[in-house]
């Protein structure tokens, strides 16, 4: 980690959602962008230097395999850490997050400090 910390994208269509992850984040000394869909967040991407993308899994439009799929295609070989949210069908879900490399699956509900400080010990163990 850089002495400033992580650049995180969160990634959720459901705002109260994102912006809790996202105020969480900063308040543990990083930086959160958020996106509310897929276009959204691949805008942000190629704009913003990820270390981080925390992404749910449903999403009108692009849903959140969609979009990993993408980011994926984007990421050069020092890709970041991908976590996915989702309250679907666990096999279905965690036979293509295997494929696409995600870090980490997470199911909802979950415990927002919960998950922050899990994933940043997995960002810290890298």
């Amino acid at each position: 980690m850089s002495k400033d910390g992580y650049t995180f994208l969160v990634v959720d269509d459901e705002v109260e959602l994102a912006e809790m992850m996202a105020e969480t984040l900063e308040m543990e000394g990083h930086r959160a962008h958020q996106c509310h869909n897929g276009s959204q967040a691949l805008k942000a991407f190629e704009e913003f230097e990820i270390d981080c993308v925390i992404s749910d899994s449903n999403m009108p439009g692009m849903n959140g395999l969609e979009l990993i799929e993408k980011l994926v295609e984007m990421m050069n070989p020092e890709k970041p850490c991908l976590f996915y949210l989702c309250s679907g069908d666990m096999e279905i879900q965690e036979a293509e997050i295997k494929k696409l490399g995600i870090n980490r699956l997470i199911l909802k509900p979950y415990d927002l400090f919960g998950v922050t400080e899990m994933i940043l010990k997995d960002l810290n163990e890298r």
